[in-house]
C-alpha cells in the first residue's frame, strides 16, 4: 500500500486552545466534550457531500443464482441469514478496470431498481442513476473506494443497534442508513487500517489512530467531532500493545473525523460554512487527517484505480466451495470491535481491522 506523508503540521496553528493542561495527552477519548452545538451530519454534512462529490459512471452485471463472495456469505451467516437471501451483482465504474462485487438482501427496501438500472441506454455502456446506493458508492473518491472489497445492503435487524459495520473491508449498511457521510466513516476505518503514514505508522502498515501523533493532536483540540467519537478505547489499546494475532479495535474518533474531513475538503468554504464554525474546535484532528489522507480523499486525484483491495473468492451459495480464487490479498478478514450505538441516534457499531502482517508495536512509541 502506498504511504501518505505528514507533510506539515504548521497548518495546525490557529486552533482553539485545548481544554487539557498544556502538554497533556488524552488517555481516553472522552477527555474532551462534544462540539457544541453538535454537527448536523444527516442534513448539513450529507447534503454538502451529495452536492459536491462528482458521480462516477458505471455499468451493472447481475450474477447468476448460486454464486456469492465468500466474505458476503460469511457475514450473512454470522447474522443468521443464508447466502441465498442475497442478490449478488458487480459494478464496473468507469475509473477502474476491476468491478466491485456487491451483495443486497433480497427483501431490502433498496431494491435492484434503486441500486442499479439493469437496462443500459443505447448511447453509452455507462450510466448514472439518481439517489441509488450504487451511485452513492460511486460518488466516493476513487482513492477511498479502493480500500473496500464489497458493499452489502442489509435490513436493520441484520445490524442490531447499528447503521453500518466495516468488517475486514466489507462495508455493511442498513437499507435505512445508506448515506455518504456514513460511508466516509466506514471507509476511514479501512484507510486507517492499511494506509502507511510515513514516519508515523509501521512501514507498509496503517494505524494512524493509535499513534502518539494522533493522540497529541487530539489533545490539542477543545472538542470531539461527535458523541460517538468519545467512545472509550478498548483495554488492549490502554495497555498499548497489540499483535497480528490479537488485533485491537481502532478508536472511533479518527473515522468520525473522516466524515467532516471529506466535507471540509470538497465543499467550498468547508466547515466554516456552518453557523457555529466547528472548524476551530477540532482543527488539529482535522488537519492531521487531511495531512495524512488528502491524496486518498481527493476526488479524481488519479484517472484510474491501481490499488483496489482484492475481492474475496466466489463460492457456491450452499456448499461454500470456491468457484474462483483471486490472488491472495494482504489484508485481514478478522472481524473485531463491534460496538452498539447509543439510543441518542448517534452512529455506532463501526468496526475496523488491522492487516495480518502488522507487527507488535508500542502504540505510543
Amino acid at each position: 500500500m502506498l504511504f501518505a506523508p505528514i507533510t506539515s503540521l504548521a497548518l495546525l496553528a490557529g486552533a482553539a486552545e485545548s481544554r487539557l493542561s498544556p502538554g497533556a495527552i488524552a488517555l481516553t477519548p472522552d477527555a474532551l466534550p462534544v462540539i457544541d452545538p453538535p454537527i448536523d451530519f444527516d442534513k448539513v454534512i450529507e447534503s454538502g457531500l451529495q452536492e459536491n462529490l462528482p458521480t462516477t459512471h458505471y455499468s451493472i452485471d447481475i450474477f447468476s443464482e448460486g454464486e456469492i463472495p465468500e466474505d458476503c456469505k460469511r457475514e450473512a451467516e454470522l447474522r443468521n441469514y443464508t447466502a441465498s437471501d442475497f442478490e449478488v451483482f458487480k459494478v464496473l465504474y468507469k475509473d477502474c478496470d476491476q468491478p466491485w462485487i456487491m451483495c443486497r438482501k433480497k427483501d431490502a427496501d433498496i431494491d435492484e431498481d434503486e441500486m442499479a438500472t439493469v437496462r443500459e441506454p443505447p448511447y453509452s455502456p455507462f450510466y448514472t442513476l439518481t439517489s441509488t446506493s450504487t451511485k452513492k458508492f460511486g460518488k466516493m473518491p476513487l482513492g477511498m473506494r479502493e480500500f473496500i472489497k464489497h458493499v452489502m445492503i442489509m435490513k436493520p435487524e441484520g445490524l442490531p443497534g447499528a447503521e453500518a459495520v466495516n468488517s475486514g473491508d466489507v462495508v455493511m449498511v442498513s437499507d435505512k442508513s445508506y448515506k455518504l457521510n456514513i460511508l466516509a466513516h466506514e471507509i476511514s476505518h479501512s484507510i486507517d487500517s492499511h494506509q502507511e503514514v510515513h514516519g508515523i505508522t509501521p512501514a507498509g502498515n496503517g494505524g494512524l489512530s493509535v499513534s502518539r501523533l494522533w493522540r497529541e493532536q487530539y489533545s490539542r483540540d477543545n472538542a470531539t467531532v461527535s458523541d460517538y467519537a468519545r467512545t472509550l478505547w478498548p483495554e488492549k489499546y490502554v495497555k498499548r500493545i497489540y499483535s497480528p494475532f490479537d488485533p485491537p479495535d481502532l478508536p472511533q474518533f479518527l473515522a468520525e473525523v473522516g466524515r467532516i474531513a471529506l466535507y471540509h475538503h470538497v465543499v467550498p468554504g468547508g466547515l466554516r460554512n456552518l453557523s457555529h464554525d466547528p472548524y476551530h474546535q477540532v482543527h488539529n484532528q482535522l488537519a492531521t487527517y487531511l495531512s495524512a489522507y488528502r491524496s486518498v480523499i481527493t476526488p479524481r486525484n488519479k484517472p484510474r484505480c491501481d490499488n483496489k483491495q482484492q475481492d474475496s473468492p466466489l463460492v457456491h451459495v450452499d456448499t461454500g466451495r470456491h468457484i474462483h480464487t483471486p490472488p491472495a490479498a494482504n489484508h485481514t478478514r478478522h472481524k473485531i470491535g463491534t460496538m452498539i450505538r447509543p439510543g441518542s441516534g448517534a452512529l455506532g457499531n463501526y468496526t475496523c481491522a488491522i492487516p495480518h502482517r502488522l507487527p507488535k508495536i508500542p502504540l505510543v512509541a
